[in-house]
């Protein structure tokens, strides 16, 4: 199945405007331990089936993903498996059908091949948010050093294929924005990594999702005005972001209207942020950076700085691409002839 990732990406669709207590709530899924999971590039297709728990199964995905990564030898670098998970995600194909035959296509890809895929979907994003996309470098990076590769091939599959499994394409394949971002993967995935000395040394604390929720719905009070900041200087994976897009949401307001600012002093956790501003389509005006904004008081103005220096790099690229593009056509015959 040939997949043309760098296509010109279809037009946005209107946000949900229903509260969730408005959708209608989908049968009861078995729990994914004790379902028999459908593997293989074999396997029946189905169509999306967003989870009744978003929340819970967004935590048994991280804890599956985590324990899957270790059985097969995987190792303390968590930036791995978290940026296989992001780049699964950021596949640019969703809906309801799409997701999970786009799902069963990463299970008959060989080693080689998921690599190349995941390589893929980050370089693509990188042309449309190359902001994000470098704030995200600690989760993709090892993608370019062919040892890593083939070091981790095994356990890097294993934590590809138990997120099929424990319905990642189900979490986050919706063309619905709404349903997109009803729940983070990436969060409980940085968690179940992360031991208590390690959250403790970064005054980790986690917000239960429910309670972002409710924080969310309560400060937000009506719909603010567009161009409204949302600020959060210690944001984790953005979970309490999620929530006030989710809270927009449900007001008939679109989250790309507003202007959105994370940072974390954990560089990982940073570029989880970076990755969920896409997955929750919370819009182009987004900054995400990477510091202690108590010893940094200026953070946010260098990474603004950094933004605009990195879109710009990427605007130079994109045109010596189109250059040569028009040159290669032009030295065919029918493009001589369009020439004409």
């Amino acid at each position: 199945m040939q997949l043309d990732i760098f296509a010109q990406a279809p037009e946005p669709k209107p946000a949900l405007r229903l509260h969730p207590r408005a959708l209608p709530a989908p049968a009861p899924a078995p729990s994914p331990a004790l379902a028999e999971p459908a593997t293989g590039p074999t396997a029946p297709l189905r169509r999306l089936r967003m989870p009744s728990r978003p929340h819970e199964a967004a935590f048994e995905l991280g804890e599956a993903v985590a324990a899957a990564w270790f059985r097969a030898r995987g190792d303390h670098r968590m930036e791995i498996p978290i940026g296989v998970i992001a780049g699964t995600a950021l596949w640019p194909f969703k809906g309801d059908t799409i997701a999970p035959i786009v799902a069963n296509w990463w299970r008959g890809l060989t080693a080689e091949q998921t690599t190349g895929a995941l390589r893929d979907s980050f370089a693509r994003w990188w042309v449309f948010r190359p902001d994000l996309a470098e704030v995200a470098r600690p989760i993709h990076e090892w993608l370019t050093d062919e040892t890593v590769t083939k070091k981790y091939a095994e356990p890097v599959r294993a934590a590809l294929l138990t997120a099929l499994d424990y319905r990642l394409t189900d979490l986050t394949g919706s063309d619905d924005p709404y349903l997109a971002s009803e729940a983070d993967v990436l969060g409980p995935l940085l968690a179940h990594f992360r031991s208590r000395v390690e959250r403790d040394a970064y005054a980790e604390f986690h917000t239960p999702p429910e309670m972002a929720d409710l924080m969310a719905r309560v400060l937000l009070g009506g719909t603010p005005e567009a161009g409204q900041a949302f600020t959060d200087p210690a944001s984790g994976t953005g979970g309490l972001m999620r929530s006030y897009a989710q809270a927009l949401r449900e007001r008939n307001a679109d989250p790309a209207d507003y202007r959105w600012s994370m940072n974390d002093i954990n560089p990982v956790a940073a570029a989880c942020s970076a990755v969920n501003a896409t997955l929750w389509g919370l819009g182009p005006d987004v900054l995400v950076w990477c510091g202690d904004t108590l010893t940094e008081p200026d953070g946010g103005e260098r990474a603004a700085r950094a933004r605009a220096e990195v879109i710009e790099h990427r605007n130079r690229h994109l045109g010596v691409a189109r250059m040569v593009a028009l040159l290669d056509r032009m030295s065919t015959p029918e493009g001589a002839e369009e020439a004409a």
